[in-house]
């Protein structure tokens, strides 16, 4: 089962590249969470993966989600919520089927690539 499927909230948009968090979220109260998971790089993918989403009419929250089910030894995604709507949107991206194609381009954002260096 995920740890964090959302990423401590990072994955929600609730946060911006170059904002403090604010003091009352999960990462604004953590904030060695916030330097750990606030990386330039993290930035970077979550930016490709806003337009993979856009392209494709996918929230973040659903190509987490659904990228996490795809994975076959995910038996359960289980993702907080604070109130009844962020219950239903969960409950929504989790019933969306990615295509192989998609789950394949969200792989290609998230999962580091071998060099071919480090290959031989």
């Amino acid at each position: 089962m995920p740890y964090y499927p959302l990423a401590s909230e990072l994955l929600t948009g609730k946060y911006r590249r170059g904002v403090e968090p604010a003091k009352k979220t999960r990462l604004g109260s953590h904030l060695s969470w916030a330097q750990a998971l606030m990386t330039e790089q993290n930035w970077n993918r979550l930016d490709q993966l806003n337009t993979i989403g856009l392209r494709d009419r996918h929230s973040i929250l659903e190509l987490a989600i659904g990228w996490l089910l795809a994975r076959p030894v995910v038996g359960s995604v289980i993702a907080g919520a604070t109130n009844p709507e962020q219950a239903r949107q969960n409950v929504a991206a989790a019933a969306t089927q990615l295509s192989a194609a998609l789950l394949s381009e969200i792989d290609a954002v998230i999962i580091p690539q071998q060099s071919s260096a480090t290959r031989a």
